[in-house]
């Protein structure tokens, strides 16, 4: 299915009119000549316009992500990861959540988006360490800091949710610096409280919800 065609579907789905704008457009042969018609037409974005915004807004999603842990180095992040598969390739969505203590509320943000040429645990834990080390060059190259900061690169999440796959679960391991077999360290508060009722569910021997 086309870029083209999945606009239209969502647009039908959710009742958004899509935008149109008038152009001209082949019509037929006259004396072999090309004649053109103007046409209104709906207004949709390309493939190639897509990955254009998604690249701009990953590179962005860093950035605002890299300010965030510079000004919150401190805080108990989560860290969420987890794969799919599009035009035959693997990508690798990651994302950061702390709860703001003053409010309560989880904030998620976008760590990165990037292309897995593996499904090892090895290799996810490995696309954690190059996410971190972008931040710190973007930060570097926009003039934040001086420096590729070492406080990025040494950055560890205080929790992991991930699903219940065999190399998600361990690769969840190096990421979040975890020892025992939930991935989270004993000393960390929980900041995902939804890995602790989906995690283990169906299990022999787990009771529900623990």
């Amino acid at each position: 299915m086309c870029i083209r065609d999945r606009f239209i579907i969502f647009a039908r789905f959710f009742r958004v009119k899509l935008p149109t704008h008038w152009m001209k457009v082949p019509h037929k042969k006259i004396n072999g000549r090309m004649t053109y018609i103007e046409r209104e037409m709906q207004y949709i974005p390309g493939r190639t316009h897509v990955k254009a915004v998604c690249a701009t807004l990953n590179q962005a999603h860093k950035l605002q992500m890299g300010v965030e842990l510079l000004e919150n180095i401190d805080s108990k992040y989560c860290y969420i990861a987890d794969g799919a598969e599009s035009l035959q390739s693997e990508w690798l969505c990651q994302l950061l959540s702390r709860r703001d203590p003053a409010t309560g509320q989880l904030h998620v943000t976008s760590l990165d988006l990037s292309l897995l040429h593996s499904k090892t645990s090895e290799a996810q834990a490995a696309a954690f360490k190059e996410s971190l080390k972008l931040i710190a060059e973007l930060l570097k190259d926009m003039g934040i800091t001086d420096e590729v900061s070492p406080r990025i690169l040494n950055f560890r999440p205080a929790s992991s949710m991930n699903d219940r796959a065999a190399a998600a679960r361990k690769a969840a391991t190096p990421v979040a610096g975890g020892r025992n077999r939930d991935h989270v360290r004993p000393q960390a508060p929980q900041a995902c409280a939804a890995r602790s009722r989906s995690d283990g569910l169906g299990e022999p021997g787990r009771p529900p919800g623990r």
